[in-house]
Parts: C-alpha cells; structure tokens; sequence
C-alpha cells in the first residue's frame, strides 16, 4: 500500500468517527431537550383543558339560549301580530256597531217625524181654494218642505205603490182585506199610509187595503135523499152465494 493510500484511509475513518460523534452528541443534546413532565406540568395542562371544556360548555349553552330565544322572538312577533289582527277586527266591529246604533237612532226620529208629514200632507190635499192665497199659508208651507229636504238629506223615500200594484209583504202592510170588484186576489185596492223606505231600508211598511178572491158559490144541496133498501141487497148476496 502506498503512502497516499494509507494517508487516505486514514482521512475517511477520522471523518467517519467525527460523525459517529456529531451524531451521538446530537442525541444526547436531544435527550436532555425532552425532560419528563412534572406535576405542575400535568396540573397546567389539566386546568388549560378544564379551562378550554368550560369555555366549549358555555359556548354550548350561550348557542342553546339563543336558539331558544330566536323561537321566543319568533312567537312573540305571530303573538303580536294576532294581537293586532283582533284589535283590528275589534276596531272594525266597534266602529260598525257605533254606526248600527247611530243608524237606528236616527231611524227612531225619523219614524217619529213621519206621522208630522203624514198630518202636513193631508192637510194641505184639502185646503180650500179661498185660503189658498194666503200668505200665513205660504210659511206652513215652507215648514212642509223644510221637513220633506230633512227626510230628502236622510235618504228617506216615499215606497212608491198604487192601486192595483200586487201586495208584497216586504214593503206593505194590510189592515184590511175585502173582495172589490176589478180586482184580483192580492192587489192593492187603496193606500191607507203612506210607507217609507232609508237607504232600500224599510223605515214605515205603507199600509194598504188588499183584495180577496171572491168567495166560491155554494153547491145548493139536494132536496130529497134516495135512502137504499138494503133488504134487496142482502137478498141478492143470498142467491150469489
């Protein structure tokens, strides 16, 4: 072996046993690095992950509450809005009553003032004609119309009927029926008050004379009954048999 094959040699066992040392250094260095853990190390560790489950525990429950407060929101808000949808119906109720009982009130004066027209009316259908000119007659007049514009503004109408028209029991009242010649059963024969309608609303039905049909003709009865003679008949049974 030469010179500078031994020198070599040499050079690559001293690198390998540098390296065998680098290494063995490098894991003792490593093994004085990982100590073992110690009580307060174990006890830290526990609280960290006590501390961290309480917090993932409360996160939990804070997610519940607001679950169920969102449901609460929600049935608060349908509450409320059933709430007002009553109120609401109760407002349209109460506003359509106070109207009713207005209504009615008003119909009650207006059926009290009817019996006044009735008076004014058939009073002025028979004023002579030497008072006609009169001026006095002019301002009893003017009261006449005053209370026809009242009855006009209220929407209160006279029902139109007249003799001959058929009797309907919506809108007149008969207080009295008879046969009259020229007339069907059921028509009108005369007016005896005058009716009133508000808003196609009956407010006096007017009251009438109805026609009836004329009564039948009796059937005259027989002057003499035909009694059987039963003693032929039970004879003729007795020769059948």
């Amino acid at each position: 072996m030469s010179k500078n094959e031994q020198e070599r040699e040499v050079a690559e066992l001293t690198t390998e046993k540098e390296l065998d040392t680098a290494a063995t250094a490098e894991i003792a260095n490593s093994a004085e690095e990982i100590e073992p853990e110690t009580p307060e190390v174990i006890a830290a560790e526990a609280a960290e992950e006590e501390i961290l489950n309480a917090e993932q525990t409360e996160s939990a429950a804070l997610a519940t509450i607001i679950t169920e407060l969102e449901a609460q929101a929600v049935k608060n808000i349908e509450s409320w809005r059933r709430t007002q949808a009553s109120f609401e119906n109760y407002r349209k109720r109460t506003e359509a009553e106070k109207l009713r009982w207005r209504a009615m009130a008003n119909a009650a004066l207006l059926l009290r003032l009817l019996p006044l027209v009735d008076d004014f009316d058939r009073a002025f259908a028979g004023i002579p004609a030497e008072i006609e000119e009169k001026q006095w007659l002019d301002g009893i007049q003017l009261i006449r119309q005053k209370l026809h514009n009242l009855l006009e503004i209220e929407q209160v109408k006279p029902i139109e009927v007249e003799p001959g028209h058929e009797f309907d029991p919506h809108y007149h009242e008969a207080i009295h029926a008879q046969v009259f010649e020229g007339f069907a059963a059921d028509q009108i024969i005369s007016v005896v008050q005058r009716g009133y309608l508000q808003d196609e609303r009956v407010l006096r039905p007017a009251k009438v004379v109805v026609a009836l049909s004329p009564e039948p003709e009796e059937i005259p009865e027989p002057e003499e009954i035909i009694e059987m003679d039963t003693t032929d008949i039970n004879q003729a049974e007795e020769l059948a048999e």
